[in-house]
C-alpha cells in the first residue's frame, strides 16, 4: 500500500484561531461570591462593597493563588464574571490576563456565531467587569466593564469605514483585525481573500501601535493602559498566526511561502502569546516541515517535535495527533517507521471530539495499518475494511480524496483477500473504478493498475477482458512498487502471448515485455516465468518472431534455475524434449534425448495436460524408434492411450493418428485389425487437426479403403480419394507410398475406379523415385513391366521399356517378385515384340529361373508351360 501525505486534507479544514487554553482543572462552583467578609473588598463603580476575595484563593485557570499574582504582577487586575443557570446567579473571579485571553480566543466564534461562554460552567457570561488593586487600603477598585475595552460587533460593511475613523487605537486595532479574519474566513458578506486577510493581519501587526500613549507603560500604570496593552500584544500575536497559515496554504491571491510562514508562526510561538496561540502555531510549525518545500525542506523530526508541542488540550489536539500518527506510520528523515506507535496516535486523533475530517483520515490510516501489519501489529483485513467502510462515509467535499483513498484500499483488499476478508474480484472492481473516478494522479493509477489486474484474471462473475486489462496496465506505475510494475508487465506480456478475449496474440510485443522481467534484479519466480514464455516463442515462432531453436534453448536453460518453480521446470523439461524431438537449427534429433526429457517432466509431477503430451511423444518415439529407442508398437500404444485426451484439439488428433496407425499395422504383440484403426484415423482427419496430422490420416485411410479387411470392404474410390488429398504430406516416404497405392488402383480398377493405365503409370513412375522403400520402388518398377508388357488403356505395348523395368526390378525385388518378373522377361523373350527380337535362349534362362523355389505355383506352372513349347518348337 502506498504511503501519502495526508497533510493537504488538513489544510482544506479551516483553522481554529488561537485556541482556547482548557484549564488544567475545575473548582466546584458554589453558586455564591468567591469572596468571603474575611477577605479584601471589592469596590464598585459607585463605591459599594461587591463582595470581597480571599487572597489565599486560586484563579481558576491558573491555579495560583491571588496573593501571589498580585505579588509578582503590580500591574495584576481582577475579572468578575457573572452567569446565570436555573434562575440563580454566579459569580466567578479570574486574573484579567487569562480571562481576557480566554473571551478573546472564544473570539471569532462567540461574536459571529455564539455568545461568550464562561470557562468554569461553559454559561453564558452576562458581565464582566474589571478592578485595579490599590494596596494601600488595601481594597480593590473599579475599573471598568468588558464593553470598554471590547465594544460591540460592528457590522461587516461599515468596518472599513470605521478601521480608520476609530479614534479609539483598541478599537480600532480590533477592527483592523476583525477585518482580516472576515477576508480570512469568507465571512460577512465578503468573499475569501488572502492578498486583502493579509494586508489587515500586517497593520494589526504594526509593533509601533505598541508606542502610542495609551497603551505605552513607560511610567504609566494606568488600569486601562495595562489592559489596553496585553489585548494589543495576544492580538499581534494571533495576527502573527494568521499571516503564518497564509503563506502556509497559499491561494486567494497569496503566493504560498514557506519561508515567510516560519518565520511568522515562531514569532507567534513566542512568550507572551496566548497559550492557544502557541499551541496553534506550533501546530502549523508542525505542518511546515511535514510537507516541506524548495526553501523549507522537509523534516519529520523537526515536525514531530511541534506537533508533539501541540498535542496538549486545545483546539489542535486532534489534528496534531493525526500528524505525529502518519509521520510514524510513513517514517523518515530520522524518525523511525513504527506501526505500533501510529496506530496509539491514530486511535487518539479518531475520538468523537475530534473533528470529521480528522476522523476521517485517521480511520483511512487506521484502516492501511491494519492492513499491512507489523511492528507488533497482527495484520487483520477485516478491522482494516471496518476503518476504511468507516472513511468511505460521505462527508463534506474537503472528505473527497479521503474517500477515493478508502475506496482504493478497500478495492485492493477484497481483490487479494485474505486475513479475515474472502477474496472477491466482483467488490473489488466496484469500490476500485470509484477510487479511479479522482484528480490525483497517484491514487488513479493504483486503482487502474488493480482494475488492469482483475479484467486480466477475471472471475467472481467478471469476464476477462485483455483488451481492458491492457488499457489499464500499458502504461508506467512510477509510484507503485517494484513488484506490482513488474506484475503489470507479466500480465501485458501474457495477455499478447496468449491473445484472446479482445487482444491478438502478438510475440513480439509480449517478448518486449517478458524481455524487462529477463534480468538478474527480478526474482527469480517471476523471471524464470517470463524467460520460459521467452524460450516458448523462440521455439514455436511466428506472429513476428523467427522460430530460432537455439535462442529457445538459451531461455529454457536460464529458466530451468534450481530456484525456479517446479512447474517452470516441467515446461522447460517438455520444450528440452520437444527439442530433442523434432532437431532444427543445429540440434540434432535425438529421440533418446527426448525421451529423457518427457520422463523428467512427468517424474517432475507436471500437471496433466503437460503429462498427457510427454506421453503422447513418449508413445510417438516408441512407435518411430532410434537414437537408443527400440521401436516398440505396444509400449507406444500404452503411452498413446494415455496421451489421447490432450488439453491442445491438435495434440490430440495427433495421438489418434498414431494410434490408428498401430492398429493398421500391427507387430509387437499388437495384431493388425482395419476395424480399430478405422475409427482413431477418422478422428484424426478433423478439420481441427493440423495439416500434418490430416494428411496422414488420409493416407492410412486409403491404405485401409484399398486393402479391406477385418469388416471393412474394399473401396477403390474412397481409397483414391483420401491417396490424393494425403499424397502432399511432407514425409516423402508416406509420399511415394500413396503414389505405389494410387497406382495400384488405377492399374487394378474396379469398386468404382475405372483402369487407368495411364494413370498408374504417372504414380508408378513417382513411387520408383528416390525417398521410397527400396521394396516399394522395385514393386512399382514391376508393375510398370507389367503395363509396358501388356499395354491397353490407350498405353501401346512396348516390349524394350517392360523388359529394362522388369530386369531392374528382378535385381532387389523380393524372392516371389523376382520370379514372377523372370517370367515376364522370358514371356518377352519367347514372343519377342514392339522394341525386343524374339531370343529363346534369354526367353529359357528367364523361364528357367521364374521355375525356381520361391515362386509362386501360378508362375512355376506358367514358366514350365513356355519351357515345354520352346523345347517342342
Amino acid at each position: 500500500m502506498r504511503k501519502k501525505l495526508f497533510i493537504i486534507i488538513l489544510l482544506n479544514a479551516a483553522p481554529i484561531f488561537a485556541a482556547q487554553p482548557a484549564p488544567k482543572r475545575q473548582k466546584g462552583e458554589s453558586g455564591q461570591p468567591v469572596a468571603v467578609a474575611a477577605g479584601v473588598a471589592i469596590m464598585g463603580k459607585n463605591n459599594e462593597e461587591l463582595g470581597r476575595l480571599d487572597l489565599k484563593g486560586e484563579d481558576p485557570i491558573t491555579h495560583e493563588p491571588f496573593d501571589e499574582l498580585i505579588e509578582s504582577n503590580k500591574k495584576f487586575l481582577l475579572a468578575r464574571v457573572e452567569t446565570h443557570q436555573d434562575g440563580n446567579r454566579y459569580v466567578h473571579y479570574f486574573d484579567a490576563l487569562e480571562i481576557t485571553r480566554h473571551i478573546y480566543g472564544d473570539r471569532f466564534f462567540t461574536r459571529l456565531n455564539n455568545p461568550k461562554v464562561n470557562p468554569i460552567n461553559r454559561r453564558p457570561i452576562d458581565r464582566i467587569r474589571y478592578f485595579v488593586y490599590n494596596e494601600l487600603v488595601p481594597q480593590f477598585e473599579y475599573l471598568g466593564s468588558y464593553r470598554d475595552f471590547f465594544p460591540p460587533h460592528i457590522s461587516t460593511d461599515l468596518v472599513k469605514g470605521f478601521v480608520n475613523s476609530a479614534r479609539d487605537i483598541l478599537m480600532a486595532y480590533r477592527m483592523r483585525f476583525h477585518l482580516a479574519v472576515l477576508f480570512y474566513m469568507g465571512m460577512g458578506g465578503v468573499a475569501k481573500d488572502y492578498a486583502q486577510a493579509e494586508h489587515y493581519f500586517t497593520m494589526a501587526n504594526d509593533p509601533s501601535i505598541l508606542n502610542e500613549p495609551e497603551v505605552n507603560l513607560a511610567g504609566n500604570v494606568n488600569a486601562a493602559s495595562i489592559l489596553r496593552r496585553i489585548s494589543l500584544i495576544d492580538w499581534q500575536k494571533e495576527a502573527k498566526l494568521f499571516l503564518g497559515t497564509i503563506y502556509f496554504t497559499g491561494g486567494y491571491g497569496v503566493i504560498k511561502n514557506y519561508s515567510t510562514a516560519v518565520q511568522f508562526l515562531v514569532e507567534a510561538n513566542r512568550s507572551p502569546a496566548p497559550i492557544g496561540v502557541r499551541k496553534e502555531a506550533q501546530f502549523y510549525l508542525g505542518c511546515v516541515y511535514f510537507t516541506g518545500d524548495n526553501a523549507v525542506a522537509k523534516n519529520y523530526m523537526v515536525a514531530k517535535r511541534f506537533f508533539t508541542l501541540a498535542n496538549q488540550p486545545g483546539a489542535k489536539q486532534r489534528e496534531a495527533q493525526l500528524c505525529l500518527g502518519i509521520i510514524h506510520y510513513v517514517g523518515g528523515d530520522g524518525v523511525v517507521k513504527n506501526n505500533a506507535t501510529a496506530l496509539q496516535f491514530l486511535t487518539e486523533a479518531n475520538q468523537v471530539d475530534a473533528p470529521d475530517h480528522v476522523r476521517k483520515e485517521a480511520q483511512l490510516c487506521l484502516g492501511l495499518i491494519h492492513h499491512a501489519g507489523g511492528d507488533g501489529i497482527v495484520k487483520n483485513n477485516a478491522t482494516a475494511v471496518q476503518f476504511l467502510t468507516e472513511a468511505n462515509h460521505v462527508g463534506a467535499p474537503t472528505h473527497t480524496q479521503t474517500q477515493k483513498e478508502a475506496q482504493l484500499c478497500l478495492g485492493i483488499i477484497h481483490y487479494e483477500g485474505g486475513d479475515g476478508v474472502v477474496k472477491n474480484n466482483a467488490t473489488a472492481l466496484q469500490f476500485l473504478v470509484e477510487a479511479n473516478q479522482t484528480d490525483d494522479p497517484q491514487t488513479q493509477k493504483d486503482a487502474q493498475l488493480h482494475l488492469g489486474y482483475i479484467h486480466y484474471e477475471g472471475g467472481d462473475g467478471i469476464a476477462k477482458n485483455y483488451e481492458q486489462a491492457a488499457q489499464f496496465l500499458n502504461q508506467e506505475f512510477p509510484d507503485a512498487t517494484i513488484e506490482k510494475q513488474r506484475d503489470a508487465k507479466f500480465y501485458l506480456g501474457s495477455m499478447y502471448y496468449n491473445g484472446g478475449n479482445g487482444i491478438a496474440k502478438n510475440y513480439t510485443t509480449a517478448v518486449h515485455f517478458f524481455t524487462q522481467l529477463n534480468s538478474l534484479h527480478v526474482p527469480i519466480e517471476r523471471r524464470s516465468r517470463a524467460q520460459l514464455y521467452l524460450g516458448i516463442m523462440h521455439y514455436k515462432g511466428g506472429n513476428g518472431i523467427v522460430a530460432n531453436t537455439n535462442e529457445a534453448l538459451q531461455f529454457f536453460t536460464s529458466a530451468n534455475h534450481a530456484d525456479a518453480p517446479i512447474e517452470v521446470k516441467r515446461e522447460v523439461q517438455l520444450y528440452y524434449a520437444l527439442i530433442y524431438y523434432k532437431g532444427s537449427n543445429g540440434v540434432v534429433k535425438n529421440y533418446g534425448s527426448a525421451a529423457h526429457f518427457f520422463t523428467q517432466a512427468k517424474q517432475l509431477g507436471a500437471p496433466d495436460h503437460v503429462c498427457k503430451e510427454a506421453q503422447l511423444y513418449l508413445g510417438i518415439i516408441h512407435y518411430e524408434g532410434g537414437d537408443g529407442i527400440v521401436k516398440n508398437n505396444a509400449t507406444a500404444l500404452q503411452f498413446l492411450s494415455q496421451g489421447v485426451s490432450c488439453d491442445s484439439i491438435e495434440e490430440t488428433r495427433k495421438a489418434q493418428l498414431y494410434l490408428g496407425i498401430i492398429h493398421y499395422e500391427g507387430s509387437d504383440g499388437i495384431v493388425a485389425n482395419n476395424a480399430t484403426a478405422l475409427p482413431f484415423l477418422t478422428e484424426a482427419n478433423q478439420v481441427d487437426a493440423s495439416i500434418q496430422t490430416q494428411k496422414k490420416a488420409q493416407l492410412h485411410l486409403g491404405y485401409i479403403y484399398y486393402e479391406g479387411d477385418n469388416g471393412i470392404a474394399k473401396n477403390y474410390e474412397q481409397a483414391a480419394q483420401f491417396l490424393r488429398q494425403g499424397v502432399s504430406c511432407d514425409s516423402i516416404e508416406e509420399k511415394r507410398k500413396a503414389q505405389f497405392y494410387l497406382g495400384c488402383i488405377y492399374y487394378e480398377g474396379g469398386d468404382g475406379i475405372a483402369k487407368n493405365n495411364d494413370l498408374a503409370i504417372t504414380y508408378f513412375t513417382e513411387a520408383k523415385k528416390q525417398g521410397a522403400l527400396v521394396e516399394r520402388q522395385t514393386f512399382s518398377l514391376y508393375y510398370l513391366g507389367i503395363i509396358y508388357y501388356e499395354g491397353g488403356n490407350e498405353i501401346a505395348k512396348d516390349y524394350a521399356r517392360a523388359e529394362s523395368y522388369l530386369i531392374e526390378a528382378a535385381l532387389d525385388a523380393p524372392i516371389e517378385m523376382q520370379r514372377g518378373a523372370q517370367l515376364y522377361l522370358g514371356l518377352i523373350y519367347h514372343q519377342g515384340g514392339p522394341g525386343v527380337i524374339k531370343n529363346n535362349q534369354q526367353a529359357r534362362y528367364y523361364l528357367t529361373q521364374a521355375n525356381q523355389p520361391g515362386a509362386s505355383i501360378e508362375t512355376q506352372t506358367r514358366a514350365q508351360e513356355l519351357l515345354n513349347d520352346i523345347r517342342d518348337n
